[in-house]
């Protein structure tokens, strides 16, 4: 059994430890479990038995995360990526023509 130490804010992991401190919460993970992957990422729950991922909650931080002209930078992405199929559909039909 290992003991970790949850800092929550209502059911939401905003931090975890490996020692008791004031205001964290002790839970123990028995033989083969461990902690989620980017548990610190903010959008994990504890149940109080189990940590449940928050797919919403993460939209929501990505959301508040993303820097100015992600919108502008991901259409245009998009647009490239189009071209490139385009691109490659006419370099097929030349090569098997």
């Amino acid at each position: 059994m290992k003991k970790w130490y949850l800092k929550l804010q209502g059911d939401i992991v905003k931090d975890v430890i490996e020692f008791p401190y004031e205001g964290y919460t002790e839970i123990e993970l028995g033989d083969g479990r461990y902690l989620p992957d980017n548990i610190l990422g903010r959008y994990y729950r504890w149940d109080g038995t189990d940590f449940v991922f928050d797919a919403e909650l993460k939209n929501e931080i990505d959301q508040m995360n993303r820097q100015p002209g992600y919108e502008e930078l991901k259409a245009e992405n998009e647009k490239l990526k189009s071209r490139v199929s385009d691109l490659e559909m006419t370099m097929a039909e030349i090569m098997f023509s």
